[in-house]
This record gives C-alpha cells, sequence and structure tokens, in this order.
C-alpha cells in the first residue's frame, strides 16, 4: 500500500508533509467502475489532482505494462494500468466536474481520448 516506502522517502530528503498515500484499484479501471474510482478517491490527491499539482507517484503492486511516450514510440516501462488509466482519467474527470479553467487533453497511451 506504500507505506512501505515512507522511510526511504524521508531519508531521500522528501518532507513528511509531502506524503501521502492512496491506493487506486486496478481493476476499477479495467471493469470501468468510474464511480467506485472516484469514491475510492483520497481528498487530498482529489484536490492536487485537480489543481494540476505535481503528484508523484510510487507503486508497489504493479505488474507489466508499456508506456507510450508522447512521441508515439513505445517503451517496456512496466507502468500498471491504475496509473496510466487511472490517474489520468481522475485528473479528467476532476477538471470536468469543477469545470476548472486549465484543462488539458486527456491522454491514454499516447493517443487523444
Amino acid at each position: 500500500n506504500g507505506v512501505e516506502a515512507i522511510d526511504g522517502l524521508l531519508s531521500a530528503g522528501v518532507a513528511p508533509e509531502a506524503l501521502g498515500v492512496c491506493r487506486i484499484q486496478s481493476s476499477q479501471c479495467e471493469s470501468q467502475d468510474y464511480s467506485g474510482l472516484l469514491a475510492n478517491l483520497d481528498h487530498d490527491m482529489m484536490l492536487h489532482l485537480a489543481l494540476g499539482h505535481e503528484c508523484r507517484v510510487y507503486d508497489f503492486g504493479s505488474r507489466g505494462a508499456t508506456w507510450v511516450a508522447d512521441d508515439g514510440s513505445a517503451e517496456p516501462l512496466y507502468v500498471p494500468r491504475a496509473i496510466w488509466w487511472g490517474l489520468e482519467w481522475w485528473r479528467y474527470a476532476l477538471n470536468d466536474i469543477w469545470r476548472l479553467p486549465a484543462q488539458r487533453t486527456p491522454i491514454l497511451r499516447g493517443v487523444n481520448v
């Protein structure tokens, strides 16, 4: 769940107040359970994503996947669906729901969706 990374992040100089933990279930992404994804979104994470703040994600349960870069090239970087699909969908949904002014086009696997 990520708690095991706290000591290492603090040792690397990350401030304790900058840490947060949330769980993104890839099974909810795969089944397109949109209401479940929003219901499980941590409130602080929701606000940071919607405002476009930098959110660094350290995943401790990933399985193999391929990341597609902006130029269309694909590399086996093993980014889980919860990251490339879940985070991007949260950002898109929150921008749409809250009608925030700074919206960008949602991109999944390098494709404008």
